[in-house]
C-alpha cells in the first residue's frame, strides 16, 4: 500500500504522530496513555513505527490471521490451550492412522 503509515490518507498516523487536527479521530486511551505532554505523546507514537517487520514474521502474522490462530511461542500457545480448555493448530489431516490390534489392521 504505502511504505510509511504516514503516507496513507486514511491512517491516523498524521493525527496521533504529527499533531495534525481532525474533526473525526479522537485520541485512544492507550494512545493518551503514551504521555502527558503531547508532544512527548507524539515522539512515543512515532518510536513505535521505527521497526519494520522482516518477511518471515510478516509471513507468520498473515497466516495466524487467515486461520484466526493464536500466534506466540510454546508457553504462551499452551497457556492459550488452557484457558480455552481445548488444544489449538492445525489437526492431523487425512485418515486415521492405521492399528495394530489382535493381528489385525484396522483403518
Amino acid at each position: 500500500m504505502v511504505t510509511h503509515p504516514a503516507d496513507y490518507c486514511w491512517s491516523s498516523y498524521q493525527v496521533n504522530a504529527q499533531g495534525s487536527n481532525s474533526k473525526i479521530i479522537k485520541p485512544h486511551y492507550l494512545y493518551e496513555a503514551l504521555d502527558t505532554s503531547p508532544q512527548q505523546r507524539q515522539h512515543a507514537y512515532r518510536c513505535l513505527f521505527e521497526h519494520q517487520l522482516d518477511k518471515e514474521n510478516i509471513h507468520k502474522v498473515r497466516n495466524a490471521a487467515q486461520f484466526s490462530m493464536p500466534l506466540g511461542n510454546d508457553k504462551f500457545m499452551t497457556q492459550i490451550e488452557t484457558a480455552l480448555g481445548r488444544s489449538i493448530g492445525q489437526a492431523k489431516r487425512g485418515r486415521p492412522s492405521v492399528k495394530e490390534e489382535e493381528g489385525y489392521y484396522f483403518i
